[in-house]
């Protein structure tokens, strides 16, 4: 019986970033869009472990940046204003599935900025927990997060539906046991949560149900 769902941020609850983003983060870095959208994401994973923001961007502009530096907090603000557009169905839906009984948990990859506006958001009392990778110090789809995340909210795998967009994310927690569905669309999630909530899930480690093909998150 599925009693926790273990819920992914970003492009799961919510919406990618403006498509200016990237482009205004480039104009301030004095970058070609491609080139710092290449370097963005690059570096990006020792910033969702920990990194400090002077230190990610430094790597990313290739020059050492002041912790007063002016550039350095409007690179911060754009960067992560862009990822707090919420997809609201998706709160709905999950809204509903807590007002039902179940737990939620938040497990995302998030610099330290990022972590505390959702921690200010005003959706974050509807989980239980709320685990973000710079704060483990390990990131999805390590499946050392997975088991610390459990240990955590106290589930174990086959009570825990987890969600992301990654089909590598859900892959990981699908190794060890927890039940899975790769995020496409709220309401490809609406009736995943129907099936599984109701108790008609697959067995253990089938991953998401047909259909919902997973995108970059």
């Amino acid at each position: 019986m599925i009693t926790h769902l273990l819920v992914d941020y970003g492009e799961v609850m919510s919406k990618p970033p403006p498509a200016h983003t990237l482009p205004d983060l480039a104009r301030l870095a004095g970058l070609p869009t491609d080139e710092l959208s290449r370097r963005y994401w690059h570096y990006r994973p020792d910033y969702d472990c920990g990194q400090t923001s002077r230190d990610y961007w430094s790597m990313v502009l290739r020059r050492k940046l002041a912790s007063d530096d002016a550039r350095l907090r409007h690179l911060v603000g754009i960067d992560i204003g862009g990822w707090l557009h919420l997809n609201s169905p998706t709160l709905r839906i999950l809204s509903d599935a807590a007002h039902r009984g179940t737990r939620l948990d938040l497990l995302s990859n998030a610099p330290h900025p990022q972590a505390d506006a959702m921690d200010r958001s005003s959706w974050a009392s509807l989980f239980d927990h709320r685990l973000y990778s710079c704060r483990l110090g390990i990131a999805k789809p390590e499946l050392a997060i997975f088991e610390r995340a459990l240990d955590i909210i106290g589930a174990a795998p086959d009570e825990t539906l987890f969600i992301d967009d990654r089909a590598s994310n859900t892959r990981a927690a699908a190794e060890l046991g927890l039940r899975t569905h790769t995020f496409s669309s709220p309401a490809a999630l609406a009736r995943a949560l129907d099936e599984y909530l109701l108790g008609t899930s697959p067995p253990t480690g089938m991953g998401q149900l047909p259909g919902a093909a997973g995108v970059r998150s």
